[in-house]
C-alpha cells in the first residue's frame, strides 16, 4: 500500500463517521419537525399495516419531545394499536397530559369500552359523561352519549339518561339513519318520563293555586321545554295523594312494569322523606316517595333484580342505606 493509501484510509473512516452522525441528527430533526406524523400512521393503519404503523409511532415517541406537535397523536395511535395494559397506559397518558387534544374523545371512548368489558361500569360512565360534557361534537360524541344514556337508564337515573339521549340525537349526523333510529327507540321511556314530570308540575301548580285562591294558568307539555321541566321537577313535590299514585302507575308503565326497586329510607313524617328525595334527585337518581305512612323513599323500577342490586351497591358507596325490595302496588 502506498503512503497516500495510508492517508486515505483514516480520512475515509472519519468522513464515514461524520456522515453517520449527520444522518442520525437529521432523523431526529425530521421526527421533531414532522408536520403531520399522525397521517403517516393513519395511512398505514387504513392499509392494514398495523405493525408498520406501530413502528412509526414508537419511533416518533422515542425521538420527539413530549411538547412537540406530533407526540400526542403518536401516543394515541400506539395506545390503540398495542394490546393489553401497555396500550391502556398510553391512552390514559393522553387523556391526563393532553386533555384538550382532539383525540381525547376517541381515547376516552376506547377506555370506557375496556372498563365495561372489565365490569367497571361506574368508571366507564364517568369517562362517557366526560365526552358528553366536553367533546359531544367529536366523532365519538354521539356514540358516547347514546351509551351513557343506556347506562344511566339502567341505573334508574332518568334525568341524566334522558339528557344523554337528547345529546346523542342532537349531534348524530342525519345520514346515520340506523344509529338515530336505534337511539330514538332506546330513548322512548324518556318521552313518557317528561310527560309525567310535566303533569306533576301542573298538578303542583293547581294545588298551589287552590290554596292561595289564585286561578292557576294552564300548563301544557309543549309550554315548558323538556330540559326546564326536568330541572323544575327537582324542586316540585307531589301535593295530591291520588295524583301521586297515578304518576307512580305511569312510571311503572314507562319502565315496562319493573318488578324491583331500591328503598333508601322510611319516615313517619312526609317532610323528611321529601328532603331525602330532593337530595337524591340532585344526584341524578329517579327518586320518589311512596305516599302512605310510613313514607318510603325509593329509586327506580327494574325488570331485573340484579339491576336493582347494582344501583343499591352504588348508593351504598355514596353512604346511603339501600335495600332491594319489590315495587309497591300502585
Amino acid at each position: 500500500m502506498t503512503p497516500s493509501g495510508h492517508l486515505r484510509d483514516p480520512l475515509r473512516r472519519t468522513m464515514s463517521a461524520m456522515l453517520a452522525v449527520s444522518l442520525l441528527a437529521a432523523g431526529h430533526v425530521a421526527a421533531q419537525e414532522l408536520p403531520e406524523p399522525a397521517n403517516r400512521i393513519k395511512a398505514l393503519v387504513h392499509a392494514g399495516r398495523d405493525s408498520a404503523a406501530l413502528r412509526v409511532a414508537d419511533s416518533i415517541l422515542a425521538d420527539t419531545d413530549p411538547g412537540a406537535r406530533g407526540y400526542p397523536d403518536a401516543l394515541y395511535w400506539r395506545g390503540m394499536l398495542l394490546k393489553g395494559p401497555a396500550g391502556r397506559v398510553d391512552l390514559i397518558r393522553l387523556t391526563v397530559n393532553y386533555p384538550t387534544h382532539p383525540r381525547v374523545a376517541d381515547a376516552l371512548y376506547a377506555l370506557a369500552q375496556q372498563d365495561l368489558a372489565a365490569g367497571d361500569q361506574e368508571v366507564a360512565l364517568h369517562r362517557l359523561d366526560w365526552i358528553v360534557r366536553d367533546f359531544v361534537s367529536s366523532d365519538s360524541g354521539a356514540r358516547a352519549a347514546a351509551l351513557a344514556g343506556r347506562l344511566h337508564l339502567g341505573l334508574g337515573q332518568m334525568r341524566a339518561g334522558c339528557a344523554a339521549f337528547d345529546s346523542a340525537l342532537a349531534h348524530a349526523p342525519e345520514e346515520q339513519v340506523e344509529f338515530r333510529t336505534r337511539t330514538a327507540y332506546e330513548a322512548r321511556p324518556c318521552e313518557r318520563w317528561k310527560v309525567m314530570v310535566a303533569d306533576s308540575i301542573a298538578a303542583a301548580a293547581r294545588t298551589s293555586a287552590k290554596s292561595s285562591g289564585v286561578p292557576a294558568a294552564r300548563t301544557s307539555e309543549t309550554s315548558v321545554p323538556a330540559a326546564s321541566r326536568a330541572d323544575m321537577s327537582d324542586n316540585t313535590a307531589r301535593n295530591s295523594a291520588s295524583g301521586a299514585r297515578q304518576s307512580q302507575r305511569e312510571a311503572v308503565e314507562a319502565r315496562g312494569g319493573g318488578r324491583w326497586t331500591v328503598q333508601i329510607a322510611a319516615y313517619a313524617a312526609r317532610a323528611d322523606a321529601e328532603r331525602l328525595r330532593r337530595r337524591l334527585l340532585a344526584l341524578g337518581y329517579d327518586a320518589r316517595v311512596v305516599l302512605e305512612a310510613p313514607y318510603r323513599v325509593r329509586v327506580g323500577h327494574f325488570a331485573m333484580r340484579q339491576s336493582a342490586m347494582d344501583v343499591a351497591a352504588r348508593l351504598k358507596r355514596q353512604r346511603f342505606d339501600a335495600i332491594v325490595v319489590e315495587v309497591e302496588t300502585p
